[in-house]
Parts: structure tokens; C-alpha cells; sequence
């Protein structure tokens, strides 16, 4: 969760190697050319005003909500499928969106931040984070709140002033 970390390589090294973020990751790799931003990350979870102040420092800043309904009226929770899956639907949904390979890779001077979950449990608060640190990944405990109730998958595009 972006919103935890204070400085822009604390959060690039969790990104780096926890293993509940391959998913944002791989989704990461989907524009070569740009940058992740922390800031940026953490718009997606924020409400006004702190969002406005977290963009204050882009232009064109635009949010990609990723999550669909399929043709059977389902909602696409892609936190429940493999990675590997995951990404390949989300790439078909940015093609979907404008946002084709060749764009992405085009997308040089663009930052990008990502609130996309893959497999992970949800600390959303300290006797959570403390019940996973008991444990081995993945967290299966009676009770224990995790990302079937977490249906975020969004991209926020900006370009630094």
C-alpha cells in the first residue's frame, strides 16, 4: 500500500521484492518508458484534498480504472486469478482503453502510479499487518480480512512539471 511509505525507494524496493506485488509488477512492465511515482500511487487511495495536493505536481493527469463487467455481467476481480492470467487480461483492457503497446511504450515523459493487487492480503490495519508477519504468506486465517473484499485496479498517468 502506497500510502504507508514516505520516500519514493522505500516504496521502489517493496515493489522490488514483495512477493504480494508480482501482479503490479508485471502490470509496471507494461509501460517500458515511464516511471512509477509514489505520489502518484497514492492518489489512487486518497480522497480530495489530499489527492489534489498529490497531483498538484503533474499535468495531464488521468486515472485508468482497470475493472469490468464481462459479457456474463461479472465483475473482473483479478486480485483471484494467477499473474500471469491477470496481466494478459489488463494489457486486452488498456488496448481496450486507447492504450495500446504502442502508446504505452510512446509514454516516456508520462509517471505512472498503480493501485493493482495480486494475490495479497489486505493490511488495512496493525493487528493485521502483525497476524501476516505470524505467518506464511499467504495469510489463511479464520476471520482475517483479505482481498475478496478488495476490488482495486486502477492506473494513474500524470507528467512532472
Amino acid at each position: 500500500m502506497p500510502v504507508l511509505f514516505n520516500s519514493q525507494q522505500a516504496y521502489l524496493n517493496d515493489l522490488n521484492s514483495n512477493k504480494a506485488l508480482k501482479l503490479t509488477r508485471l502490470v509496471a512492465k507494461l509501460f517500458p518508458n515511464s516511471k512509477i511515482n509514489l505520489n502518484l500511487s497514492k492518489s489512487l487511495y486518497v480522497s480530495l484534498p489530499q489527492k489534489t495536493y498529490l497531483l498538484n505536481g503533474f499535468t495531464s493527469t488521468k486515472a485508468i480504472d482497470l475493472n469490468f463487467f464481462n459479457s456474463e455481467g461479472n465483475y473482473t476481480y483479478y486480485e483471484r486469478m494467477a499473474p500471469s492470467k491477470a496481466v494478459k487480461l489488463i494489457d486486452q483492457r488498456l488496448t481496450e482503453l486507447g492504450y495500446d503497446q504502442d502508446k504505452r511504450n510512446s509514454m516516456s515523459n508520462y509517471d505512472i502510479g498503480l493501485d493493482i493487487v495480486g494475490y495479497a492480503d489486505s493490511y488495512d490495519d496493525q493487528r493485521g499487518f502483525n497476524l501476516a508477519n505470524q505467518y506464511r504468506y499467504p495469510v489463511t486465517l479464520p476471520d482475517f480480512r483479505d482481498m475478496r473484499d478488495y476490488g482495486a485496479c486502477s492506473i494513474q498517468l500524470g507528467i512532472p512539471k
